[in-house]
């Protein structure tokens, strides 16, 4: 069960990953696990994914959303990013992409609009030629600066 802590008295609202959750009495969201698109190559020549969360919140226009994508091994450590890299990373140095901080323009928004990418590179995988990694992503959704959800974890093997 996921845990949501509101501010206005820290009220809480549990909900199983895929199912939808009242936030509150102001919105509701919906997520499921990130469908991830592998091998998309840019005009540069390097290999991104490219990164959905189904899903939607109702009842939230106005209210800044940002979602981002955390990585983590088979044992469910967090990845800690390239070392050269600023970008693809949270503040503790761990591999994370986000979509851009928006207002959400509607009462209803679905999470599909965001489109995030991720480059291999940031995962900080070993160079060793056709070694296999299991690596696991999922989805936190922020609304207005405070963490409202989690996802479920979407698996996926990469060979680097």
């Amino acid at each position: 069960m996921l845990l949501f802590w509101l501010l206005a008295g820290w009220a809480t609202s549990s909900v199983s990953y895929g199912q939808q959750a009242q936030i509150g009495s102001n919105f509701a969201i919906n997520m499921q696990a990130p469908i991830v698109q592998h091998n998309v190559r840019n005009d540069q020549g390097i290999y991104w994914m490219q990164l959905l969360l189904p899903g939607f919140i109702e009842n939230a226009a106005g209210k800044s959303l940002q979602i981002v994508m955390r990585f983590s091994d088979a044992n469910g450590q967090f990845l800690p990013t390239a070392p050269q890299e600023s970008v693809y990373c949270d503040q503790g140095g761990y591999a994370a992409s986000a979509a851009p901080l928006i207002r959400i323009p509607s009462n209803f928004y679905s999470f599909q609009n965001q489109v995030i990418w991720m480059p291999y590179y940031a995962l900080n995988l070993a160079l060793i030629e056709n070694l296999n990694y299991s690596v696991y992503v999922y989805a936190e959704v922020y609304v207005d600066g405070m963490s409202v959800g989690v996802s479920e974890k979407t698996g996926m093997n990469v060979v680097w």
